[in-house]
């Protein structure tokens, strides 16, 4: 895993090597084990390297090729690499190194951007094509690489992170209200932008070409939901979901370091250690968080379970309270922007003790919930893609039974008692800020864009295109900022193109969530573990610190002084929720922590001496201060 900045510009000037290093300073806890710069007419590129495969120096970027027809800087991993570097060799395609880097770079100098498709993994690169005078760049399907641009007095600025876009002297902080109002309504984006305005993220599945000023930005792959026939029995997909999970795992240990796994005692993240357990000859490394803020804050017991029945080396973190409130505005600088809810909390003190450890890598379970339906809401989606059509053969009588269960489970009928009472979905929010109607809206808009009709599927593609990458911004942030690269196997090309073919009662059966992948993995996972039913996913008592160990730093930050955020939301509404949570009439934790991080946000990034003190900081992290 890696940082990359760059600028590219329509003129002759060449870029400043002192604002690039600037950029790259600012992203090196992305890449604590080398770096450089690659800087002439029209192109000047950075790279901080976090060594993973081929840790010499033929894996060293900026890469360019031996008659200096092409350059790249490059982020992520191609676990297909080999197998493309096999092919190229047999197209004549001579390597001098080992890296997956490089097999990236010359693939697309012999067959140009259609070599993308080929590339399975998680990635965002851009290659300097000297001969064309053209900037090629390109982001993973599903968006677990970050890649950032803005275009700038005719220049191409970019990196992985928006901070180093920051630092180019031309760029200057501008909130972005609309992406700010998405965030406050939902938690997340429906639109891929930014809290940035001008700095815009290429959206998973595209490439982007910029030459002579002019940008052109293309889709190269999108989720296609197919006939559900096509999967065969429950059984057939079973063994087939089986089969694809074991080919990921295994792809996913492909590494010249250690490999460990986080391990929350979840059925995803058990799986991915059982799994790859089965390929590895020495015990894996597993990492787990917890809380002692209570039982529904610590896993650890499942946890134990899998570590224990695969004989890992098992570490376990468990932060205190009084740590969090001088940590929360560095989490906020180092995560961009805020999104989803505080599962960065626990994120970052699990990563930081992987890094400890002495483990560079780690695998996780994310996607599982967003492809096979692992959120309760989901139920009503199930209810409704059930209803629809209502009997046939293809649905399950006892399925269709179940529709009125599903409603209920998945809070149907809770959601339309909160209707009747609030006149407004987010009454904190000010009435001439919220444009409430617009949003939903918007929110249909959305759905409408996945091409089908079916309920389920409509909830799959909402929750892979603009719920998840909330998720992966969190979980790429907090191990970057251990400089841990993090790997997530569920989402495979091939698995998330498989889900997409699955009826919904594969995935919500029996009153179950998730039941196919349970399923496909019984017998390999302990069933102490596929059969719990409480679903938790980085559990964070943020609500209880809001009562207790943080009530004060919260009345502080949001009452005690001019609150920036004000603009956005009513502070009357927030001084009454913080006393109904106090108080323990409501539990407002969730809102308030939206809230608080907006704050911080604001105060991060209209503060120049923040921002110099975190540059400082970040320098002195790496032992680079210079």
């Amino acid at each position: 895993m890696c940082g990359i900045a760059g600028i590219c510009t329509q003129n002759t000037a060449t870029p400043s090597v002192e604002i690039l290093r600037s950029m790259a300073d600012s992203i090196a806890h992305r890449g604590p084990d080398d770096y450089g710069y690659y800087a002439q007419p029209q192109i000047g590129l950075a790279h901080r390297r976090l060594s993973i495969i081929d840790l010499t120096d033929t894996g060293h970027q900026p890469m360019t090729t031996e008659d200096g027809a092409a350059t790249i800087v490059y982020n992520g991993e191609v676990y297909n690499y080999q197998q493309l570097k096999r092919e190229l060799e047999k197209d004549g395609v001579v390597f001098k190194g080992t890296s997956d880097t490089e097999v990236v770079l010359r693939g697309y100098l012999k067959y140009g951007h259609k070599f993308v498709q080929s590339l399975e993994g998680m990635f965002a690169f851009a290659i300097w094509n000297q001969r064309t005078k053209t900037l090629f760049a390109a982001r993973d399907r599903i968006g677990i690489k970050p890649f950032y641009y803005r275009l700038q007095g005719g220049s191409l600025i970019f990196a992985s992170e928006i901070k180093a876009i920051l630092c180019h002297p031309e760029v200057s902080f501008e909130a972005n209200h609309d992406a700010i109002r998405e965030y406050l309504y939902f938690g997340y984006s429906l639109t891929h932008q930014t809290w940035f305005k001008g700095i815009q993220q290429l959206p998973p599945g595209n490439w982007l070409k910029f030459q002579d000023g002019s940008l052109e930005v293309q889709k190269y792959w999108s989720l296609n939901f197919q006939a559900e026939n096509s999967v065969g029995s429950y059984g057939e997909a079973c063994e087939e979901l089986q089969y694809l999970l074991k080919k990921s795992v295994q792809k996913h240990l492909v590494s010249d370091v250690p490999v460990g796994a986080y391990l929350s005692g979840g059925v995803d993240s058990s799986s991915v250690v059982a799994i790859a357990s089965q390929f590895l000859t020495e015990p894996m490394h597993t990492f787990s968080g917890a809380f002692l803020e209570g039982k529904q804050y610590d896993e650890r017991p499942y946890a134990n379970i899998v570590a224990k029945a695969f004989h890992t080396i098992h570490h376990e973190v468990v932060p205190d309270a009084s740590e969090l409130s001088s940590l929360f505005g560095d989490l906020i600088w180092y995560l961009d922007e805020p999104v989803i809810g505080a599962a960065i909390i626990p994120m970052y003190f699990v990563c930081r003790e992987i890094r400890r450890s002495g483990i560079k890598v780690a695998n996780g379970g994310q996607g599982a919930d967003e492809m096979f339906s692992g959120y309760p809401p989901m139920y009503i989606a199930a209810a409704r893609s059930l209803w629809s059509g209502g009997i046939s053969r293809s649905k399950p009588f006892t399925e269709w039974l179940r529709v009125p269960e599903y409603l209920i489970k998945g809070g149907a009928v809770k959601r339309a008692l909160g209707r009747l009472r609030n006149n407004s979905d987010a009454p904190w929010i000010l009435p001439s800020f919220s444009k409430g109607h617009a949003l939903r809206d918007l929110w249909q808009e959305c759905l409408a864009r996945s091409g089908t009709k079916d309920a389920m599927e409509q909830e799959m593609y909402r929750s892979l295109t603009y719920y998840l990458p909330g998720l992966l911004q969190q979980e790429d942030r907090m191990s970057m900022a251990s400089s841990v690269e993090s790997r997530v196997p569920l989402l495979d090309t091939a698995i998330v193109e498989f889900a997409a073919t699955l009826p919904s009662w594969y995935k919500i059966r029996g009153g179950v969530l998730k039941a196919i992948l349970r399923d496909s993995v019984r017998g390999i996972v302990p069933d102490a573990i596929l059969n719990r039913r409480d679903k938790k996913g980085y559990p964070t008592p943020i609500s209880v610190w809001f009562r207790g160990a943080l009530s004060k730093y919260l009345e502080d930050s949001l009452l005690g002084q001019e609150l920036l955020s004000s603009i956005f939301v009513d502070r009357d509404r927030v001084r009454q929720m913080i006393h109904q949570h106090r108080e323990g009439k409501y539990d407002h934790g969730y809102v308030l922590w939206q809230i608080l991080s907006l704050e911080l946000w604001l105060r991060g990034n209209t503060s120049r001496e923040y921002a110099e003190r975190r540059k400082l900081a970040n320098a002195v992290q790496t032992g680079e201060a210079r």
